[in-house]
């Protein structure tokens, strides 16, 4: 991340996907990370609540059951 926010590209992501974050490591002052926007078919949006948030974020996406 990039003060405390990182759009990340992938086209698998759908409007009612379930991204799921683990934050690892170190990297300016860690804050609550969250998905706080998607592009169906494009992206989606991490944000922190702390501003200076460096952090490397692993994802994972999952679909609901139909």
């Amino acid at each position: 991340m990039v003060a405390g926010t990182i759009t990340v590209s992938n086209t698998l992501v759908k409007a009612g996907s379930l991204i799921f974050l683990t934050p690892h490591g170190t990297g300016g002052t860690a804050g609550s990370v969250s998905v706080s926007a998607i592009v169906a078919d494009t992206s989606f949006t991490i944000t922190s609540t702390s501003n200076s948030d460096t952090r490397t974020v692993n994802y994972l996406i999952a679909e609901p059951a139909a």
